[in-house]
């Protein structure tokens, strides 16, 4: 939730939300608007913390989760 609240009340979001509804009959604005935004900063910021979230998605992602289970099950059944 307080990741949302800042991602809103970040200016280069609200810049992303302007250029996507600049033009409101092109339906490829959102598109461009998000891949100009990831250009100019979306990049960093993952290149900056990737290896933070990539520690993290092992305790997050489901199917990481779930492979771990399956894993563990089938080692009790091998021994």
């Amino acid at each position: 939730m307080s990741i949302s609240l800042r991602l809103i009340s970040d200016q280069r979001y609200s810049m992303i939300e302007e250029d996507a509804q600049s033009t409101p009959n092109d339906p490829d604005a959102r598109t461009r608007a998000w891949n100009k935004a990831k250009t100019e900063f979306i990049d960093k910021i993952y290149q900056k913390y990737e290896g933070a979230i990539r520690s993290r998605a092992n305790l997050r992602c489901p199917a990481k989760i779930d492979n771990k289970r399956l894993l563990r099950k089938v080692r009790r059944r091998l021994l």
